[in-house]
């Protein structure tokens, strides 16, 4: 492995030539998160692979892991935090506080959901949610169909 004057050696993937790392990474690969070459070609770069946020491709990292390539967190904790609902059990699980929550898959869970803990709720999607997205308000039993279709409905 190179090393730059820091003693360290930075390679960013990122799928934005102009991403915030660019210019303080020793080499920057060009390519979606989700790209299992590109994903490769930085295991083969690197001692150590480490990620920003969950929306990465947790299988890629998965094979790499059980190579022995060397990934903090760990591919579990990854494949925990991809799910929200998987994460709140685990948090729960571990002794964290967490507001009350319950799994939805059926406007029917949402309104079951709804006798349990009231109005307002949020629906929350399981995956791909970040920044505000992926949640809808639920203020009134009229508002589970528009939030179900927004959220609910997908398979994730």
């Amino acid at each position: 492995m190179k090393q730059s004057d820091s003693g360290m050696y930075v390679v960013t993937l990122d799928p934005s030539e102009d991403c915030p790392s660019h210019s303080i990474s020793d080499e920057h690969i060009v390519a979606d998160f989700g790209d299992e070459k590109a994903i490769f070609d930085l295991a083969d770069r690197v001692d150590v692979i480490t990620y920003e946020f969950e929306h990465i491709n947790a299988d890629a990292l998965q094979k790499l892991e059980d190579k022995g390539y060397a990934i903090y967190p760990s591919v579990k904790s990854l494949k925990i935090i991809q799910d929200k609902y998987t994460q709140k059990q685990a948090l729960k699980e571990a002794g964290t506080r967490v507001p009350r929550f319950k799994e939805v898959v059926s406007q029917e869970d949402i309104l079951m959901a709804a006798n349990e803990f009231g109005y307002p709720m949020m629906l929350k999607a399981r995956t791909g949610g970040y920044d505000g997205k992926g949640n809808a308000k639920i203020d009134s039993e009229a508002d589970v169909p528009s939030a179900y279709e927004a959220l609910g409905s997908r398979k994730n």
